[in-house]
């Protein structure tokens, strides 16, 4: 993995991408202290992969859906949901890092130049090629993810535990943790 010049998050621009996520997700979800708990455990996690060259930024969304996004610029989106299903803050550092993992790797910026495609409509084998290609990409967050789950002293086998509750929402997007 080329390191990648992470350049500090800048305050939450509202972009766009930023006000089409809040909108499909219940619009934020105002718990400041939450926030800043959520976003500690993130820079931790992102200082732990980055050696402090990635500034996150947690925006929590109102949305009970169990879901996180990572946009290009290291804002994590966190949906409420997510945060009620994660039993530990090293399940929830898990999700984080996982997020973290997408942005260190560029995924946030190739997802903008090629249309999202669902995995369970790939019949046609481009579409198929481009659904393996977002599989390949999240395995690859979970090994980023998990490798700065544990040098930010949270337990990796968080992550196994907290997919597995996460349960069928993840047969397409998660594959089985090796």
């Amino acid at each position: 993995l080329a390191a990648l010049p992470l350049l500090p998050c800048p305050a939450l621009a509202d972009t766009a991408e930023a006000r089409a996520v809040r909108a499909a997700f219940g619009g934020p979800y105002a718990a400041p202290a939450l926030r800043d708990h959520v976003a500690r455990i993130a820079q931790r996690v992102a200082d732990a992969e980055t050696g402090g060259r990635l500034k996150v930024t947690i925006e929590l969304l109102d949305s009970d859906q169990v879901n996180a996004a990572a946009l290009p610029d290291g804002r994590l989106l966190v949906n409420r949901g997510l945060l009620a299903l994660a039993r530990s803050e090293a399940e929830l550092a898990f999700v984080l890092a996982h997020e973290i993992g997408h942005v260190v790797a560029g995924h946030a910026r190739q997802g903008k130049a090629r249309p999202p495609v669902d995995p369970a409509v790939a019949g046609l084998a481009e579409v198929q090629a481009e659904a393996e290609f977002d599989r390949a990409q999240e395995r690859e967050a979970d090994r980023i993810g998990i490798d700065a789950l544990a040098r930010a002293g949270f337990d990796p086998s968080a992550a196994p535990l907290f997919l597995a509750r996460f349960g069928a929402l993840t047969v397409n997007t998660h594959p089985a943790l090796s």
